[in-house]
């Protein structure tokens, strides 16, 4: 063997006996392992631009009639004079009124609302229409006992109106529009002023 291998030998064995020999002289007590020291990112400052006063909360009106579509003005006008003319003969009927609740909640309320003005129908925010809001006086003026008919019977062409003449008497049609006709507060007539007892 020669010197060189005797000495890497005797590295080798020195180096086997010495490494447990060392390691057992360790113990956890002994060893102050520093702890690493807690970086924090830097939080980067962001200058906010100069903010404007929060505006004071404004209230929303509710907005005014819906224009008259082309479609319905078209309508309207393709109506006789004669159909124009008709007047509901069940306007004001207790039991026409309660009949025509129930053709209209199981009929109409998925487009026009359960309380005639469009609020939750699902059918209408589904089409993206907003149809004729039936709890306005504004709204019931627009078109005459005749038309409503007309329009119930044969649908509005261009519209989600569809027609229900096929399904429904005249009679069944009129007592809906009994009840639709409640749905609109009457403005009260203008009474003269009543002059105070002396």
């Amino acid at each position: 063997m020669t010197p060189r291998a005797t000495v890497s030998l005797l590295n080798l064995f020195l180096m086997a006996l010495g490494l447990p020999l060392l390691l057992s002289s360790c113990s956890d007590e002994n060893v102050d392992v520093p702890e690493a020291p807690v970086v924090e990112a830097p939080t980067p400052v962001v200058e906010a631009a100069p903010s404007e006063p929060e505006p004071a909360p404004v209230e929303v009106e509710k907005a005014g009639p819906v224009p008259m579509s082309s479609q319905l003005q078209a309508f309207i006008s393709s109506l006789t004079e004669e159909q124009q003319a008709l007047a509901n003969p069940l306007s004001g009927q207790a039991e026409a009124i309660k009949v025509g609740e129930e053709e209209y909640q199981s009929l109409c309320a998925q487009c026009h609302g359960k309380a005639g003005n469009a609020e939750n129908a699902p059918a209408a925010k589904a089409l993206g229409v907003t149809p004729p809001d039936f709890s306005s006086e504004h709204e019931r003026a627009r078109m005459t006992d005749g038309a409503r008919f007309a329009a119930m019977k044969n649908g509005i062409p261009g519209t989600a109106m569809q027609a229900f003449g096929a399904a429904m008497s005249d009679k069944q049609i009129w007592q809906l529009l009994a009840y639709v006709e409640t749905l609109a507060p009457v403005a009260p007539s203008a009474a003269p002023p009543v002059a105070p007892e002396d």
